[in-house]
């Protein structure tokens, strides 16, 4: 699903929620002029208020239904990136739990870049990042394997990563 059809349903949503709420309106009318009503037979008028309030009791049961939804609808996430460029050899990823929505257009890549678009499990995320030998455990994004001697020790490490020792 993309941004669009979510929005596209949300105002379908509204659209059928104003419509159940006039319907209501008119059966509480129906219901209230039949109360008052003495023209017609004592039988005729309770079976047409008995299915007139069947009628009631299903719009409210529908509009239960369509708030449910809503509030599920409003709970979709929903990320947008437009014109997303990598360099050449770089690693790009934008990626979504699969409970999230990710609409990306006009994304590019140069030589020798790896990208990864898409709703995963952290799993596959893991997985694919193991595969590629590049640490996600805390999220720096640094490559593994970086040689000991090359590291840098300092008191920033946990804000910026590990760094590397410049020759």
């Amino acid at each position: 699903m993309s941004a669009t059809i979510i929005q596209e349903f949300k105002k379908m949503l509204a659209d059928t929620t104003d419509d159940l709420k006039e319907r209501l309106e008119d059966l509480d009318g129906k219901f209230e002029a039949l109360r008052i009503q003495e023209t017609s037979s004592s039988d005729e008028r309770v079976a047409e208020q008995r299915r007139i309030s069947e009628e009631i009791d299903s719009v409210k049961e529908c509009l239960a239904v369509c708030g449910h939804a809503k509030k599920h609808v409003d709970e979709v996430k929903t990320h947008v990136f437009e014109d997303v460029s990598a360099a050449e050899n770089a690693h790009q990823a934008i990626l979504s739990t699969f409970s999230h929505l990710i609409s990306a257009k006009r994304v590019t890549a140069g030589a020798g870049a790896t990208q990864w678009l898409g709703g995963m499990s952290d799993a596959t995320v893991q997985k694919l990042s193991r595969d590629r030998n590049i640490d996600l455990s805390n999220l720096s994004g640094m490559a593994k394997g970086v040689e000991e001697k090359n590291r840098v020790e300092t008191k920033y490490e946990h804000y910026y990563g590990t760094g590397n020792r410049l020759n």
